[in-house]
């Protein structure tokens, strides 16, 4: 059930259906408009969609894939909720070629901005796993950073709260930012100590009304939700950090998580 977060992103992409570029990722291997798939990770559990004024489709290439998936919903990069552009795959997931590379082609109206931000797992996650969790703390972290546009930025968190000694597995999770106009995009977990580098889940960013207040839209999404998953897990001398994914440089930043001490 773990999932990764990955983005394509290009800055004018032409009218024609083109390529978009992958964003640089150290967590996977990455060349131009190339992602290679994982192993582990060989499913496409979500897709969100972003453009300027006249987004049309994309689809998602891989060259064994011979009838490439086409998705036609998306949301502009004005709106407060991006996930008016989510397309919501987690519970059925569909099967990518392990090993191979993956592209994200887009269809526009107009050469214009287009975000591309895809989910991949290990398989699907049921609504029966979500609705067995009972989470047993939350925590709130802050970070003020002014974020590069267009890149992952390493995003170090300073939690309020001290937890007990012992294992947290991480079922939910919401992140907001603020900035005037802000467009930040998405967020993912750096975990750390045992669990550094193999899964790196994330969610859509919400706006926020001013520095470290409440969400614009404070409404559970489902990339939010989270099964209790093993992989997805700290011990309370190993607080989790986030990296963003923004086209402003957004600078004040929230994030809670939903836990489960295992």
């Amino acid at each position: 059930m773990p999932f990764d977060v990955v983005a394509f992103l290009e800055t004018q992409t032409a009218e024609n259906l083109s390529g978009v570029d992958a964003v640089a990722d150290r967590y996977y291997d990455v060349h131009e408009d190339d992602l290679k798939v994982k192993e582990q990770a060989p499913f496409l559990a979500g897709l969100l969609q972003i453009g300027v004024t006249t987004p049309k489709y994309c689809e998602i290439r891989q060259p064994s894939l011979k009838v490439p998936p086409r998705f036609y919903k998306s949301c502009l990069t004005t709106v407060v909720d991006h996930r008016a552009g989510f397309t919501n795959l987690l519970n059925r997931p569909l099967p990518l070629y392990a090993k191979e590379k993956m592209n994200v082609y887009v269809q526009n109206a107009s050469a214009e901005y287009s975000v591309v931000v895809v989910w991949l797992s290990n398989g699907k996650i049921t609504q029966a796993s979500i609705d067995a969790v009972n989470p047993t703390h939350k925590i709130t972290g802050y970070a003020d950073q002014t974020l590069t546009v267009n890149v992952w930025n390493d995003v170090p968190i300073t939690w309020d709260q001290d937890l007990p000694r012992g294992t947290y597995a991480i079922v939910g999770m919401r992140v907001g930012t603020y900035v005037a106009a802000c467009t930040a995009i998405v967020a993912r977990l750096q975990l750390k100590g045992k669990a550094a580098g193999a899964w790196h889940p994330g969610v859509i960013v919400n706006e926020i009304t001013a520095d470290k207040t409440l969400d614009v839209n404070n409404l559970t999404g489902p990339d939010q939700v989270w099964p209790l998953m093993s992989e997805i897990s700290f011990t309370e001398d190993l607080m989790p950090d986030l990296e963003m994914l923004s086209l402003t440089a957004d600078e004040d930043h929230i994030v809670e998580l939903d836990l489960v001490k295992t």
